[in-house]
């Protein structure tokens, strides 16, 4: 096939924050599909450059056979909502005008958020007359209202329009957690087209990196128990939580949480945790990087804001916490506490409780047995139903299909 994917944050392991879909776009060109990726050229976490464009208006790279055309379009990620959805409409006008001027592709693969792909993919579908497959990887507008990052009215009924343009005119809606797909279910959208394809756990991230406790040693942590956080650090994340259970804990010696990424809520948590021993607030890093601080932790966190949408939520550090052996530890009901639960891979710490937080690590901190055992079952469940392999080959019959 010859793929056209949409994804204004695509992002390698060299890059600080997600990458499904260069591990999807590398897999499907290691298996003989073509791949063009139409991107922004900007890192999601932290607003860096991804590549010196030298001026350019569109420049082009070539990542493990992958044909990556980036734009310079504003992202400011951190600088508000208004600025950020001027970033969005710049980039998807770009994308529009790229992908009506490229060759004919077989299949086109937008993925959201932004909900504003939705726009080029749309117009380049209908113009070109290539099949959409329609990617949604969290609920929009209805989570940015949750979220208080946009308010009801007629730019949010816009939005909602558009999304139920895309799921309706698309060949086939990909979601990422089981969650999303009943919500979409629920608004209409038929389950013949809907296809659960999870976030992957990526193995060859950790790999040649050694043991817990050699990355310990080479990033100088000793003997105490580590909770770690790695990724957004947005409104939705409520980081004030753990920074509430760990200056619960700060007398506790042995116990401490490390919060490793960038976001709009960054600096407010700066402040909130300015005297805490047993936190460190990190900047983000390149994800094999972060490999290696995942690694050196014992359990994950997996933090959100509870409300009407975080129940379907799965952030993609979960698979990389399960990828890690690592048992993850969620301090919010929903899809994630469901599968810890079912799975015995770590521990629900209630809902956005501190108390029960800081309550929890103690309780794992003194259970090395426990940890051992849902480490592996976490590790486990990666290799079965994690298994970027697995999922990519999903993806790869959902794109057949479509192009058919």
């Amino acid at each position: 096939m010859k793929v056209l994917y949409l994804h204004q944050l695509f992002l390698t392991t060299d890059h600080a924050g997600g990458t499904r879909s260069f591990e999807f776009a590398r897999r499907l060109v290691r298996w003989g599909h073509e791949v063009t990726v139409i991107s922004g050229a900007t890192q999601y976490l932290t607003d860096a450059p991804v590549a010196a464009n030298r001026g350019a208006r569109v420049f082009e790279e070539r990542v493990e056979g992958v044909r990556v055309l980036r734009v310079p379009a504003l992202f400011p990620h951190a600088r508000g909502f208004r600025k950020r959805a001027a970033g969005f409409a710049v980039f998807a006008a770009r994308a529009l005008w790229i992908g009506l001027w490229l060759p004919h592709h077989d299949v086109l693969f937008a993925t959201s958020p932004p909900l504003t792909i939705a726009v080029p993919g749309l117009l380049i579908s209908a113009l070109r007359r290539t099949p959409l497959v329609f990617e949604v990887r969290d609920l929009w507008p209805e989570a940015a209202i949750e979220a208080g990052l946009l308010r009801p009215g007629l730019f949010a009924r816009l939005l909602a329009w558009l999304s139920r343009t895309a799921y309706r005119q698309s060949r086939a809606v990909v979601t990422v957690t089981a969650g999303l797909r009943d919500a979409l279910t629920d608004i209409g959208v038929p389950e013949r087209k809907l296809h659960l394809i999870r976030h992957g756990a990526d193995f060859e991230l950790f790999a040649g990196l050694g043991d817990q406790q050699s990355a310990r040693r080479e990033l100088g942590v000793g003997e105490q128990f580590v909770a770690i956080y790695a990724g957004n650090m947005g409104r939705n994340n409520a980081l004030d939580i753990v920074v509430e259970a760990i200056d619960l804990l700060r007398d506790r010696p042995g116990i401490e949480a490390w919060l490793l990424g960038d976001g709009m809520d960054r600096v407010r948590l700066e402040q909130l945790s300015k005297g805490l021993p047993n936190l460190r607030l990190m900047a983000a890093v390149p994800k094999r990087e972060a490999a290696k601080y995942v690694l050196a932790a014992d359990v994950g966190l997996i933090c959100l804001r509870d409300g009407g949408f975080s129940h379907v939520a799965c952030p993609n550090k979960f698979a990389d916490y399960l990828a890690a052996g690592k048992p993850v530890v969620v301090d919010c009901p929903g899809e994630v506490a469901n599968l810890i639960n079912e799975h015995d891979i770590g521990a629900y710490a209630g809902k956005n409780d501190p108390q029960q937080l800081a309550d929890t690590l103690v309780r794992l901190a003194g259970d090395r047995p426990a940890l051992q055992r849902m480490g592996a079952n976490a590790r486990r469940l990666a290799e079965t139903v994690f298994d970027r392999d697995l999922l990519a080959r999903q993806l790869e019959a959902v794109l057949k299909a479509a192009a058919t």
